[in-house]
């Protein structure tokens, strides 16, 4: 493992809730094209020019989707809200991740959906910044909605839906994000180790993580980024094709975060991968992904983006 784990974050001083706002209403850039050089799938346009509803337990939420990029949803009492989306076709045949900002919304929040047109099932996690009890007023909180998507078809709702699941615990993964090689440790039910391969001696950092559960061998994984500035992330996991498709989002430290990003070359590990691993770690750093698991941090895949 790393040497030297990150702090709790990388501020401790909690922002000004006027300067979170200003933060996720400003205009100066595009923030869906800001962030970490991460790889980004392609744009996906299948729920272009289709209307819905998101039915859940607790509420029942209308969309219509104009185009690739845009759409807007309703909201009871304040009427028709127009926002800017993103949608990814996942590695799973029919499963799609898409997310919009609630651009209006105080505290500033966002949405993230996995949407399975194979039967209609539906997860959206709401995401809002500062909704977390006992930590810093940036930090996401992230609840998880469960229902289905009615297309007004007059199709029957189906019977099972999404849900949290432990099948991920006790496994290690190894997963390339652009050039930055990654290993996840899936220690219990609510928390995840995250090594990252950057660096003379790279990085180690848990946080609150959790799986939810779409087909066999594909999950919905979010978490919280404790050890930065509180964001969130989250992606459609195919361990299938061990690929992913994601997104990032917060507010904090200056600026704001919403963009998406993909997953690459996963794999399990086994024990013995490991022993091999921290062996040539010792001496190599990060050129240990290379030498002992085979992975090619010099190949850049396209459509980057950066800061």
């Amino acid at each position: 493992m790393p040497r030297y784990p990150l702090d709790r974050r990388e501020r401790s001083e909690p922002e000004k809730s006027i300067n979170i706002l200003q933060m996720a209403r400003n205009n100066d850039f595009n923030s869906y094209k800001h962030g970490m050089p991460m790889n980004r799938a392609p744009f996906c346009g299948v729920f272009a020019d289709k209307k819905c509803m998101f039915v859940f337990e607790n509420c029942e939420i209308k969309y219509e989707f104009r185009n690739m990029h845009g759409l807007r949803w309703f909201l009871p009492g304040s009427g028709w809200q127009e926002e800017y989306y993103e949608c990814y076709a996942s590695s799973a045949d029919n499963l799609y991740f898409l997310f919009h900002e609630k651009k209006d919304a105080v505290p500033p929040a966002s949405r993230a959906f996995a949407i399975d047109l194979d039967n209609n099932q539906v997860t959206m996690l709401s995401c809002v910044v500062g909704g977390c009890e006992d930590n810093l007023n940036s930090d996401i909180d992230i609840t998880a909605h469960f229902g289905y998507i009615d297309f007004y078809d007059g199709k029957q709702p189906p019977k099972d839906r999404h849900h949290y699941t432990t099948e991920m615990v006790r496994k290690v993964v190894m997963w390339r994000v652009n050039t930055w090689c990654l290993i996840h440790y899936y220690t219990s039910r609510q928390y995840f180790t995250n090594q990252v391969l950057i660096g003379e001696n790279g990085l180690v950092a848990s946080e609150p993580a959790r799986h939810i559960k779409l087909r066999d061998n594909v999950y919905l994984f979010h978490w919280r980024e404790m050890t930065a500035g509180g964001g969130m992330g989250t992606d459609i996991m195919d361990f299938n094709r061990f690929r992913g498709v994601g997104m990032f989002y917060g507010v904090g430290g200056g600026g704001k975060c919403i963009n998406g990003f993909q997953r690459e070359d996963g794999k399990f590990l086994s024990l013995e991968d490991l022993a091999l691993f921290e062996k040539v770690f010792e001496e190599k750093g990060e050129r240990a992904a290379m030498e002992a698991m085979g992975v090619d941090l010099s190949e850049r895949t396209v459509d980057l983006i950066y800061v």
